[in-house]
């Protein structure tokens, strides 16, 4: 397991279909082993949109950048989620949900960025008074990568929904 990151949110109340908000985002320095590091402690900035393309497709884009204790760690982060919600399953998705990164501090220009390509799946549970649970699972590629990353990763998501 690598550094988890959380991403917290302020949000105006609009009446638009697209909805934004601003909000830090922590690392927790909760890795199993160094090879497997990020920022460590760290923190920085994040953004969202969030909207409908049709009925069944729904997307958030999420862009921030982190500073982390690890060796002048500094990230940005870009993670597109675009979803196809099943009609005929109501809650499940196929899904990609794939955070795509560029490392300032890289040695090289070559080593800079990681480019995932994949799919997940995803249920949302309504809780009940406008809360709700997401749970979501998806298999990447890492198609660009920077020497010694990883060739890919399992993306394991839980997210709680605030009214």
């Amino acid at each position: 397991m690598g550094d988890i990151v959380s991403q917290f949110f302020f949000s105006p109340k609009t009446e638009g279909a697209w909805k934004w908000g601003l909000g830090p985002m922590i690392s927790w320095k909760t890795r199993t082993d160094n090879q497997l590091g990020g920022a460590g402690w760290g923190a920085g900035p994040v953004a969202v949109i969030v909207g409908g393309i049709t009925r069944d497709i729904s997307s958030s884009f999420f862009v921030g950048h982190l500073w982390g204790d690890e060796g002048g760690f500094s990230t940005t982060t870009f993670q597109p989620m675009i979803s196809y919600n099943i009609p005929s399953l109501p809650g499940v998705a196929i899904n990609y949900n794939a955070t795509i990164s560029y490392n300032w501090d890289a040695k090289s220009s070559g080593n800079s960025l990681t480019l995932p390509l994949g799919v997940g799946v995803s249920k949302t549970i309504a809780l009940g008074g406008g809360y709700g649970l997401d749970m979501g699972l998806g298999f990447y590629s890492n198609v660009i990568r920077p020497d010694g990353a990883a060739n890919g990763k399992i993306n394991w998501t839980l997210s709680v929904l605030f009214p």
